[in-house]
C-alpha cells in the first residue's frame, strides 16, 4: 500500500510535537479538575479500548487505513502505517497510570 510521504522518527514533525503537548495536557486537566477516579478510569478504559480496536481494524482494513491517513496524517509517522500508531500505546499508558498511580503522580507523568 503506498501512501502519501509521512515523516520518520528523524524528522523534526512539529504538528506532532504539539498534538501530543495538548493531548497530554488535555488530559492532565480532566483528570485534576473535572474527573474524579471512578470516571477517570472508566473514560480511559473506554478510550483506550477504542483507540486499539480502530488501530487494529486500520490495518486490516484498507480503506480505513486510508481514511484514517487522511484524517490524522499530519500527525502520524511512516512507521505507523504499517503498525499500530503511537496513540494506542499512549493510551495504555494513560490507563496504567490511571490504575496504578495516585492522581498527583499520573498528573505528573503525563506532563
Amino acid at each position: 500500500m503506498k501512501f502519501k510521504s509521512f515523516p520518520t522518527r528523524k524528522d523534526d514533525h512539529i504538528g506532532r510535537k504539539l498534538y501530543h503537548m495538548l493531548s497530554g495536557t488535555i488530559a492532565a486537566y480532566l483528570f485534576l479538575y473535572i474527573l474524579d477516579r471512578k470516571q477517570t478510569l472508566v473514560l480511559v478504559a473506554l478510550l483506550s479500548f477504542l483507540v486499539f480496536t480502530l488501530d487494529v481494524l486500520r490495518l486490516k482494513i484498507h480503506s480505513l487505513n486510508r481514511r484514517i491517513h487522511k484524517i490524522m496524517g499530519g500527525v502520524m509517522r511512516r512507521e505507523e502505517t504499517k503498525n499500530l500508531s503511537a496513540q494506542t500505546f499512549y493510551m495504555l499508558g494513560l490507563l496504567w497510570l490511571a490504575i496504578g498511580f495516585s492522581k498527583p503522580i499520573a498528573v505528573h507523568s503525563l506532563l
